[in-house]
């Protein structure tokens, strides 16, 4: 990176980043000497900040990034054939035969692949920002920023777990948002200040999942000898517009007192269409004669093609589905502070939010399935405090909280009559969460800091029936949610002292619990995501001045085995897992 002054009023920064390495860290259960996991990825980013005159400041940035990576491959645990037909009775040969990491295992490395594909991603993003801010009056201010970003993957390749093509997937895909802010920020008398502002903002964005499904057990409905079908195409595609209006107050009566009032209020509207067909590409006769019959069941006589929707409703009209979602909400916050003395805050408050609905983009074999999610809507309270001591050297903070939630969105299933169970989000008409959070940190004496820091979260749906990850009815009142470990804690010491005149050095440990939790709404043990330590610690030296540093470091130094996630598709149950133990060495050069 270069930073600093180019004119007087004109100052600027740019910082490139490349990231490469020659061998992949993930290693193959079927083929031993196969890696999988380069890296490949690229950085930069510039920021110019002028000031033309003493009431106008403009800040301008721009940002963007490629991803040219192997993607990571899950752990296949297991096949669990969905054929709505056969079940387990008939399946490919390449399915039967392949090799699954074992259930216990404490290896993040081993897992497997096609060999048929290069796994590839290609993502990448571009974006930028305009910021205005003039000076009205020394208690008047507005503020513009103006945004702009374009993310995409332009065919990258996701391996689904096993030596076979169990719907491997190639994803093309873009997404494209703007927004426009405007801000009007006063202050008044010597305790009130305000602001009031509106947004508007713009997306759109489209997605083409290409399957690669020849060894999925559905592709063999009857004698397990041909497949019906290879490869299926699922694409979706979404304009959405919101607008929005908000204000914000504090009034601090007093030296010790501070109140926060704040309120939104928010317009979206949501357009989308999708569907899903046979890729071009399929070999077999592809699934456009099955639903053709399917459809003719439902009345309509309209023979489909290979290549068009298959998707259809109730009717059995084939068009491309075209949804229509509109939402708006009010949310806002209140919050008391008080301050007593400069090393004591005490604090409660408020909060009332959203989250905004979408479609799904899944292989849906009925047009019922797109059935969109609504936005879910959240009330927070909270109360804590921030206890400074040791003369400002050590800081305690503490808080407990209660969430109550109307329409949550969490992860289910949808049964699609072909397909099997598909994930999807769906709302649980009422659920909760309720906790506590503590945190401490000190310098006890020069060179030394010590932070420990640590959240118990208890989660409960208390409303709310839906499919589990097999695709049988479920009364999950009672149950947590999926993805939600009750304790998370970490820890962090670090020592710096000096080597002689010119030379510093430091040690530096940090460790980090997360509780056991579950992919699944229901607890499934198959889905279940171990609780784990992980412990960095790293060693450095460096110039006085801070010209040169070197560091010797270590992740994960004590191997231990971290599943990220597991999920379904299609037969196979996959799990992400963490990076292994992996060391290295940094060595840093500044120049002024």
């Amino acid at each position: 990176f270069v930073s600093g002054p180019i004119t007087e009023r004109l100052r600027a920064r740019i910082a490139i980043k490349d990231m490469q390495s020659r061998k992949g860290w993930q290693k193959s259960v079927s083929r031993p000497d196969d890696e999988l996991g380069t890296v490949d990825r690229q950085a930069l980013r510039a920021l110019a900040e002028w000031t033309p005159t003493d009431t106008l400041d403009v800040r301008l940035s721009f940002d963007m990034w490629r991803d040219r990576s192997e993607a990571q491959t899950p752990q296949a645990i297991a096949v669990i054939p969905q054929n709505p037909f056969t079940g387990a009775a008939v399946q490919s040969p390449r399915v039967e035969n392949a090799e699954l990491v074992p259930v216990d295992t404490d290896d993040n490395r081993i897992a497997d692949w096609s060999n048929e594909f290069d796994w590839h991603l290609n993502d990448k993003f571009m974006g930028g920002a305009l910021n205005l801010r003039w000076s009205i009056t020394d208690d008047l201010s507005l503020t513009s920023i103006s945004s702009y970003g374009d993310a995409r993957s332009d065919g990258s390749m996701l391996p689904a777990g096993l030596d076979a093509l169990v719907s491997d997937y190639r994803i093309d895909a873009i997404i494209r948002t703007m927004s426009q802010e405007l801000r009007l920020e006063g202050i008044w008398g010597d305790s009130f200040d305000w602001m009031i502002g509106t947004n508007f903002g713009f997306d759109q964005g489209s997605q083409h999942n290409h399957a690669y499904d020849r060894d999925v057990s559905s592709a063999f409905p009857i004698l397990g000898v041909t497949a019906l079908f290879t490869e299926v195409g699922v694409t979706g595609a979404n304009e959405a517009s919101q607008e929005s209006l908000f204000v914000n107050t504090n009034w601090q009566p007093t030296d010790s007192w501070k109140f926060t009032l704040g309120a939104r209020y928010n317009n979206e509207k949501t357009e989308f269409e999708g569907c899903s067909f046979d890729e071009t590409t399929t070999e077999g006769t592809g699934l456009a004669p099955l639903f053709t019959a399917v459809a003719l069941t439902r009345g309509s006589v309209t023979p489909i093609a290979a290549g068009e929707c298959f998707s259809l409703d109730d009717e059995g009209s084939n068009d491309i589905f075209q949804g229509e979602l509109n939402e708006n909400s009010i949310s806002g916050r209140f919050a008391a502070n008080f301050t007593p003395n400069d090393d004591t805050l005490i604090y409660a408050s408020y909060s009332r939010g959203t989250k905004s609905g979408g479609f799904p983009v899944l292989p849906a074999s009925d047009q019922s399935q797109y059935e969109p999610v609504t936005q879910e809507k959240l009330s927070a309270f909270e109360v804590g405090s921030k206890l400074g001591f040791n003369d400002g050297a050590g800081q305690f903070n503490n808080a407990i909280f209660y969430y109550d939630y109307t329409d949550k969105q969490l992860l289910t299933r949808v049964r699609d009559p072909f397909f099997g169970p598909l994930p999807i989000l769906k709302n649980a008409p009422s659920s909760i969460v309720y906790g506590a959070e503590l945190s401490v940190s000190s310098a006890p004496f020069a060179g030394l800091y010590v932070s420990l820091a640590a959240s118990y979260i208890k989660t409960k749906i208390k409303e709310f029936e839906s499919l589990d990850i097999n695709g049988d009815p479920q009364d999950f009142a009672g149950r947590p949610f999926n993805y939600s470990p009750k304790v998370q804690a970490n820890a962090l010491v670090d020592y710096s002292f000096a080597i002689s005149q010119e030379w510093d050095g430091g040690i530096g440990i940090d460790v980090s619990y997360s509780d056991q939790s579950n992919a699944t709404l229901e607890g499934n043990e198959l889905y279940n995501l171990r609780a784990y330590t992980i412990v960095n610690a790293r060693f450095r030296v460096s110039t006085v001045d801070e010209r040169w540093s070197m560091s010797a470091w270590g992740r994960n130094i004590t191997n231990e085995f971290q599943a990220v996630n597991v999920y379904s598709i299609a037969d196979v149950v996959g799990r992400y897992t963490g990076m292994p133990a992996t060391y290295g060495f940094t060595l840093n050069y500044r120049y002024e």
